[in-house]
């Protein structure tokens, strides 16, 4: 049944950007920021960013809890929206964006100058424990590329940076977390992020969730608790 559901979104999706030109167009404007359209934008990307759907869960909890004395790392970029937003109530330089995908880099790095944001400091590495080089999984979709490799088209190699050490370095108290799956991978039960993380936006994928881990149980375990969940994103305070 499930199946069936997403095989008529996905025919939904593609006729509604059919229809609308969504794949010609050069930018779209979501909350306020100009974003860069590109051919790797799967039919729901587009489908969700031109209704105003796109990431609009972290949104809200973003524009509901972020406070302006955060210092604010974001773990997946993406686009770059969720830093741009923050960016609204954050001053830029007080935000560290990590995105694995070079693809992603060079696109959300082109819209935060496209919007001015030039302050907003940026890195085409992964952040998790250990610094070593990693094998990253590009899908045909941007969205989906993972470190776990599923649905890869191509694997690149990307290095990676001591997470602790760099939420220390930078006096990280708040995280963005949305990861296509390696959230499972980075909160692991016996992990403890450092005292000064306070607040954690996490966005969780079930299909990737192999070994059936429960984030909140392992979260919570460190003091955090639960504030709001809206979707597959939970807002977590200590």
């Amino acid at each position: 049944m499930k199946k069936i559901y997403f095989f008529f979104k996905g025919l939904y999706c593609s006729l509604y950007c059919f229809v609308l030109g969504l794949n010609a167009k050069n930018y779209f404007v979501i909350s306020g920021f100009k974003l860069m359209n590109h051919e790797s934008f799967g039919n729901e990307v587009l489908w969700s960013v031109n209704r105003n759907h796109y990431e609009h869960h972290e949104v809200d909890l973003i524009n509901e809890f972020m406070e302006p004395t955060d210092r604010v790392l974001e773990l997946g970029g993406g686009m770059g929206l969720l830093s741009m937003v923050t960016s609204n109530i954050v001053p830029d330089e007080n935000i560290f964006v990590f995105e694995a995908n070079p693809l992603m880099y060079e696109i959300n790095s082109n819209n935060y100058r496209v919007n001015n944001l030039n302050n907003i400091n940026v890195y085409n590495n992964i952040l998790g424990h250990g610094e070593k080089t990693r094998s990253f999984g590009i899908t045909d979709s941007f969205e989906c590329s993972n470190l776990l490799m599923t649905d890869a088209v191509d694997t690149i190699s990307v290095e990676q940076l001591d997470l602790d050490n760099f939420i220390r370095e930078n006096s990280i108290n708040t995280i963005m977390i949305d990861i296509e799956g390696g959230e499972y991978e980075l909160i692991y039960d016996g992990y403890v992020f450092p005292d000064v993380v306070k607040k954690l936006f996490v966005e969780t994928h079930p299909s990737q969730n192999f070994n059936n881990i429960d984030l909140t149980v392992i979260i919570e375990k460190q003091g955090f608790k639960a504030i709001k969940s809206w979707g597959q994103s939970v807002y977590y305070e200590k």
